[in-house]
């Protein structure tokens, strides 16, 4: 309704008085919606349907966050598996967000070589987890 009048609003100097309205409206509704079963038609390709998916349907984005919690799982599994090193390294960096310089504070390591360890924590990670630079 609102595409319709915006679009009588703009063709507006289009009309002539002289002529009559029922014409002039009629064919901007049915331009108007030709448009709509157009757009309707390009978006069909790119919906899903929900009446044809059951409710527990893997494809649901609202059904991920089993997935999350098991994902969750397995990195912390993953990184009670590291070396003791690197485990406070990530937990202080990137689990607590301390900053650089409260770290280094904290381990007795310059900042220089708490980046080092950081970056080669989290390598040991990824291949802890089988995850490529890729993903």
């Amino acid at each position: 309704m609102q595409d319709t009048l915006l679009a009588l609003h703009r063709n507006l100097h289009l009309f002539d008085p002289a002529r009559p309205a029922e014409p002039f409206l009629r064919g901007i509704l049915r331009l108007r919606g030709a448009d709509r079963l157009r757009a309707r038609a390009r978006n069909r390709g790119r919906e899903t349907p929900l009446d044809d998916l059951p409710v527990t349907s893997p494809s649901l984005a609202t059904n991920d966050m089993q997935e999350r919690a098991l994902d969750a799982g397995r990195l912390a599994a993953a990184i009670d598996a590291l070396p003791r090193r690197d485990r406070d390294v990530l937990t202080m960096l990137k689990l607590r967000e301390m900053t650089l310089a409260e770290a280094a504070a904290a381990t007795g390591m310059t900042i220089g070589a708490l980046k080092v360890a950081t970056h080669r924590a989290i390598r040991r990670l990824r291949q802890a987890l089988k995850v490529t630079d890729a993903d």
